[in-house]
């Protein structure tokens, strides 16, 4: 990566605050928080949005005979799900994830950061940066 930004807590909070702000309006009833990247923010929004319903899913992607391909590894329930869903995750780097998670789903995005060139543009996102900018999260260090 060409680009590094160091991403602090102080601007991570700000941030939820901005972001809860945004979905506020939309009724929520649950959140699909992709881990692990997602789950600061996730855990954070469900507490201003006053969200009960939180559940997760881990999507690994691996090299298969050459070829990327993801798999979802942890899974919620489909029948117990909510009409109206909301996915989140930190980053739409790739878009990989983020587009496999939406389209299986059918449920609207949400992400602090989005990367020029993502396969998946988020429905709610903040930030957008280079596509070879190194995002370090503060709950990384």
């Amino acid at each position: 990566m060409k680009n590094r930004y160091i991403y602090t807590w102080d601007e991570f909070y700000t941030d939820v605050d901005t972001l809860a702000k945004k979905l506020k309006g939309q009724n929520f009833q649950g959140l699909l928080i992709i881990t692990k990247g997602g789950l600061f923010l996730g855990g954070l929004l469900a507490e201003k949005l006053q969200i009960n319903f939180v559940e997760t899913i881990c999507v690994n992607s691996y090299i298969e005979t050459q070829k990327h391909v993801l798999r979802i590894i942890k899974a919620p329930k489909y029948e117990k799900l909510p009409a109206r869903l909301l996915i989140v995750d930190d980053v739409s780097d790739t878009g990989d994830t983020l587009k496999y998670v939406s389209e299986d789903f059918k449920a609207p995005t949400a992400t602090l950061f989005t990367k020029k060139g993502t396969k998946c543009q988020p429905t709610f996102s903040l930030h957008e940066v280079e596509a070879d900018t190194w995002i370090e999260f503060p709950w990384e260090s």
